[in-house]
């Protein structure tokens, strides 16, 4: 301090204070040097450290429902042309209206979370088309309409339990959006079965 106050006994009027910060500054130990004691009362500003947000992996929701939505609308179409009841050809015609709607937003989800569509083979289409290959009539009409509601049982199940607690918010939005489909479709498929006399529970 002593080469501040030799500096300081020169000033005077307003830049006094301004000299007492450039001489403390300055002549701290005569050589313009930070003293150590001076670094303790002044430690380093601890580094903030940011916690990483998990991000949800993305869910095989969509194409676990492309699949259904697939094999549904396949079965349909074998029954729009080789059903009987008129109860019957309406609801495989709803089926395939509906599936127009849903298969692009499937497919848009699916792509949104970087997924490529399943080449897995569905055994459910092959086992279908052998049950249902020799039937005609009602026959035919009452077994398409039992597979329709098992398939069906399973989808609205599928898509409830996404749309409730999947962890991907995209696939939850996205089952939340077509579920209102799903769920009409249920409820004419068991009416429609009712009518042909089976009765799925």
């Amino acid at each position: 301090m002593d080469c501040a106050k030799s500096l300081l006994s020169r000033v005077s009027g307003p830049a006094f204070a301004l000299c007492l910060l450039m001489a403390q500054a300055s002549c701290v130990d005569g050589t313009g040097t930070m003293r150590a004691s001076d670094l303790k009362e002044h430690p380093p500003a601890t580094p903030l450290v940011m916690e990483s947000v998990p991000v949800p992996e993305p869910s095989h929701f969509p194409i676990e429902a492309l699949r259904d939505n697939r094999f549904q609308g396949d079965v349909a179409y074998l029954a729009l042309q080789r059903a009987v009841s008129a109860d019957v050809q309406r609801f495989a015609q709803r089926v395939l209206d509906d599936d127009a709607i849903m298969r692009p937003e499937l497919i848009e989800g699916m792509r949104n979370a970087g997924m490529a569509p399943s080449n897995a083979i569905d055994t459910r289409r092959e086992e279908a088309e052998v049950k249902l290959s020799n039937l005609t009539g009602s026959q035919f009409d009452r077994a398409y309409m039992e597979i329709a509601v098992k398939s069906h049982c399973g989808t609205l199940r599928l898509y409830k339990d996404t749309a409730a607690a999947d962890p991907d918010p995209n696939a939850r939005d996205l089952a939340q959006k077509l579920l209102p489909i799903i769920d009409r479709q249920m409820r004419m498929a068991r009416e429609t079965a009712a009518r042909v006399g089976v009765f799925v529970g």
